[in-house]
């Protein structure tokens, strides 16, 4: 792989004839500021653009930010004297109301578009929405969307919104395209997002992941966390007894506004639209599929365990089946009939077992 200095050209594979891709960043040398990883996933289609940079012979090819920036969706309104703002609405100079009272003018916006259908790890680009009053009365007074990695001022820490979700008042919100905003002030500070506290942008070398940002792309980690001991406004929380008790306590509150945890799978069964009677004997569920063929849909409750505090397991889980039968023949746990919304086969002391998502399909010929 080559780079041509001034046209940020890069030439993957041989001499000239190899696949390029120009890209509209700017680098600050051929190769070294170059955090990120180029993907390649088709090189057989017509040119084409992503509207961040220009593609020749293969429409695909996408620049991969190792971490994502904190940031919020497009239509989050925050606190300002003239009252609750579009973020894609402030620009700089404007003020906006702080935590801890006053204000302060806005120096910088920042912007990036993101189809995350492409994106190679949708976990650090999927929003997540934290709903109304899930802080507690008010806080927030409106469902707010973040990005994962955007940090909500807590017990006087900074903790990152992904480290909060709790599968009921703060959960993922998958989107297919977002917009994300961040607001940089000329310090970093503590504002308000529809009345709850949040941080602005503080430059840990995630500035090149916004578009209009002109300046390379630089993510390290150790830089990153060098520098927000440096000029970080409130320490970042990231793990440890005071996350568990902050969690706790929201999960309390998550109760008190009526959510819980229910031991009932809610599980049933549709084909072609169709929902299909469940008979229960004990740990056996039955079905008539009545001749029909297709795609079986196994639906559930679904949970996170880490969510819930219980273990590091991020997976969405539905219901465990420790086996299949169609007309009284057993299917194997890794038959290929098993199409999609299925974890990997587990086994332990009590036999074998696969964990739906909780939407698990299985693919059948019909009588």
């Amino acid at each position: 792989m080559t780079s041509g200095d001034e046209t940020n050209t890069f030439v993957v594979g041989s001499g000239a004839d190899g696949l390029v891709g120009t890209f509209t960043l700017q680098l600050a040398s051929p190769l070294s500021a170059l955090a990120g990883t180029l993907t390649i996933n088709h090189y057989d289609e017509p040119a084409g653009t992503d509207g961040h940079s220009t593609v020749h012979n293969y429409p695909s090819l996408s620049l991969a930010i190792p971490a994502a920036a904190p940031c919020f969706l497009r239509g989050t309104r925050l606190n300002t004297p003239k009252g609750l703002v579009a973020v894609e609405r402030i620009m700089p100079g404007e003020l906006v109301s702080l935590a801890r009272g006053g204000t302060a003018a806005v120096v910088w916006i920042g912007h990036r578009d993101i189809d995350c259908t492409r994106h190679p790890n949708l976990s650090d680009v999927t929003p997540v929405r934290v709903r109304a009053g899930a802080l507690g009365p008010g806080k927030p007074e409106h469902d707010v969307l973040l990005s994962p990695d955007h940090s909500l001022f807590l017990d006087g820490m900074l903790i990152p919104v992904r480290y909060l979700k709790n599968g009921t008042t703060v959960v993922d919100a998958p989107s297919a395209h977002v917009s994300y905003y961040h607001v940089e002030l000329a310090q970093h500070d503590i504002l308000m997002a529809e009345g709850m506290a949040v941080e602005s942008f503080l430059d840990t070398g995630n500035r090149g992941a916004f578009v209009n940002a002109q300046c390379p792309i630089m993510i390290h980690p150790s830089f990153a966390l060098h520098r927000w001991a440096k000029a970080g406004c409130a320490q970042l929380l990231l793990d440890g007894p005071r996350l568990v008790t902050v969690r706790r306590a929201l999960q309390a509150w998550a109760e008190e506004l009526g959510y819980g945890v229910t031991q009932d799978p809610d599980l049933w069964v549709e084909i072609a639209g169709a929902c299909l009677p469940v008979a229960s004997a004990g740990r056996v569920v039955r079905v008539d599929l009545h001749g029909r063929s297709g795609l079986v849909h196994i639906r559930s409750h679904s949970m996170v365990p880490a969510e819930l505090g219980l273990v590091a397991d991020h997976r969405r889980l539905g219901v465990a089946l420790t086996g299949i039968a169609l007309d009284g023949v057993a299917v194997k746990m890794a038959d290929p009939c098993l199409t999609s919304g299925w974890h990997a086969a587990e086994n332990g002391v009590g036999g074998t077992w696969r964990w739906t998502d909780g939407d698990a399909t299985l693919a059948v010929a019909g009588a």
